[in-house]
């Protein structure tokens, strides 16, 4: 992802299948983030990272603003 790229998720919950985690705990792991994720309808609230009371939803590490 380079400076100024988005990310939209399309409405709805996630939740992660059989191989499709970033790894066993996390759902999205991100390194050295300089774009944007965001929901398709961010005022709505309606795109939602379930980790079923088990994993993390994201964790993001190296992010920049720049």
């Amino acid at each position: 992802m380079v400076q100024g790229d988005i990310v939209a998720l399309a409405a709805g919950t996630y939740k992660c299948s059989e191989g499709t985690c970033a790894d066993y705990n996390t759902m999205v792991y991100l390194k050295d983030l300089h774009g944007r994720i965001a929901c398709v309808d961010d005022y709505a609230g309606i795109c939602v990272l379930d980790g079923e009371n088990f994993r993390t939803g994201m964790i993001l590490t190296g992010t920049a603003t720049q």
